[in-house]
């Protein structure tokens, strides 16, 4: 075991937890826990969300090892996303003014609230997403229990990793039920240096790996094998989807002053974020292998590892920065998608109290019961990173392009109405269609969640352009 590493392991997650209950004092309403103003806070806050530990730096390491070059065209892919998502909230004024908790609430008020809450357009997204992100949350977990399992323990075990990912859960959970937004902004400002230093760090193990960059210039720029190309369409897919619906429903739309554009922030995080998923890129082209745990432990062993220095604590202690400063994002999403959406209530109404949620706590309960047993079916089942962050993910893929129709017809809110009653069920069974079918992929073959992530984005963008075109 190594012992100075699982110190600072430890000491790092338990600062996080401090900071979150020593802000959590300050809190007196739901809006105080949910939503917070500020250009900068929200900078830090999406710029270090973005680059994660599972779904993030794993994830392009070990893809780039995969699909060569082709994968810069995800970090791409986000920077379009956030220029085109800054470039709608601009011509959208009357979305900058809103007093709803997010963009799906904002939808239904439009529209006028149906007495059943099921009617309501916000409901089977909402539903959808919650799920798919408890799901995220889960795999995040453990793809950080992995990673974590290898620079604490000498022998990695199945036990030690799920005793990792119950600490991760335990901390993410608390302190983010306890400290609310305010800890999430609080902390993203010392990860995003975490982050930083991480990126850095594997930069220069990939170099000390490999002696030179020279062998990035052997590796083919078009693949040979056909399903890298499915592989890398789903990337994509994923790039423009995840960052996209995280953005239009919890910071960009409610968490900006009163008149303010906020479409210079996102622009400098989608270039910011652009540049950090590049890095990651090239360092997996560098020293990449392909297969997710492999590749970073190959990465890191002899600089950092076989020999501990000062720089290996700061890169365990970087790594403790980018799970949580991922996280606790998803956590908070959770509890206030339920709380707006699903039990229809406002988390923008400063008068409603703090009561309200704390009661939320049963619900942590429940999501830390899910997260920790996917964990450990995940441990069970040994899936391909990869592929099973295609499987996990696909709802908000499959969403993507609902929430973005929502967008565009947004600037004339009687046109919403096209997207309630038949259209919002016709999203929510291709949603359970896709969701089945990654499971079944998963147990036949699975590379074939890359395919069907494809196909089901694809086939959601025909659904919305059809839909589209008869509000018209």
């Amino acid at each position: 075991m190594f012992v100075y590493n699982f110190y600072v392991f430890i000491g790092v997650s338990l600062f996080f937890l401090l900071i979150a209950v020593y802000t959590g004092r300050n809190i007196e309403s739901v809006k105080d826990y949910f939503h917070r103003t500020g250009d900068r806070d929200w900078f830090f806050s999406l710029s270090a969300a973005n680059v994660t530990l599972g779904t993030g730096v794993v994830y392009y390491l070990s893809s780039s090892g995969r699909f060569g070059w082709l994968m810069l065209l995800s970090p791409l892919m986000v920077l379009a996303g956030y220029l085109l998502f800054a470039k709608l909230l601009n011509d959208r004024p009357n979305l900058q003014t809103t007093s709803s908790g997010n963009f799906l609430q904002w939808v239904d008020e439009q529209i006028g609230k149906n007495q059943k809450r099921s009617s309501r357009i916000a409901f089977y997204p909402t539903l959808s997403l919650v799920l798919t992100f408890v799901l995220i949350l889960a795999y995040e977990i453990y793809a950080s229990a992995i990673i974590f399992s290898q620079i604490l323990f000498d022998y990695p075990t199945d036990q030690a990793t799920i005793y990792i990912a119950a600490l991760l859960a335990s901390v993410t959970i608390i302190y983010s039920l306890w400290g609310g937004v305010v800890a999430v902004l609080k902390t993203d400002r010392i990860q995003i240096i975490g982050v930083l230093a991480v990126i850095g760090l594997l930069g220069f193990a990939g170099l000390f790996k490999t002696g030179s960059i020279s062998n990035i210039s052997s590796i083919p720029f078009i693949p040979s094998s056909p399903d890298i190309y499915w592989g890398i369409s789903a990337a994509v897919c994923g790039a423009i989807a995840t960052q996209f619906y995280s953005l239009l429903n919890w910071g960009a739309v409610s968490n900006f002053p009163k008149g303010h554009n906020p479409a210079w922030t996102l622009r400098a995080t989608g270039i910011f974020t652009f540049v950090m998923l590049s890095a990651l890129v090239l360092i997996g082209l560098l020293a990449g292998t392909g297969e997710a745990g492999v590749s970073f432990r190959s990465i890191i062993n002899e600089p950092f590892l076989q020999s501990p220095n000062m720089l290996t604590f700061v890169l365990v202690a970087g790594m403790v920065c980018i799970v949580f400063s991922t996280a606790d994002s998803l956590m908070i999403q959770i509890t206030m998608f339920t709380f707006d959406n699903l039990l229809g209530k406002n988390s923008m109404d400063a008068s409603v109290s703090l009561t309200d949620v704390r009661n939320l706590r049963l619900q942590a309960l429940l999501t830390f019961g899910i997260t920790l047993s996917a964990v450990i079916i995940f441990i069970a089942t040994r899936q391909d990173l990869l592929y099973l962050l295609f499987a996990v993910a696909g709802g908000v893929i499959v969403y993507a392009p609902f929430m973005f129709l929502a967008l565009v017809m947004s600037n004339k809110p009687l046109s919403l109405k096209a997207l309630s009653g038949a259209v919002s069920i016709i999203f929510f069974v291709l949603f359970l269609l896709a969701s089945c079918g990654n499971i079944l992929a998963l147990v036949i073959d699975a590379s074939a969640t890359a395919m069907i992530v494809t196909l089901s984005f694809i086939l959601s963008c025909i659904i919305a352009a059809v839909v589209y075109t008869r509000a018209k």
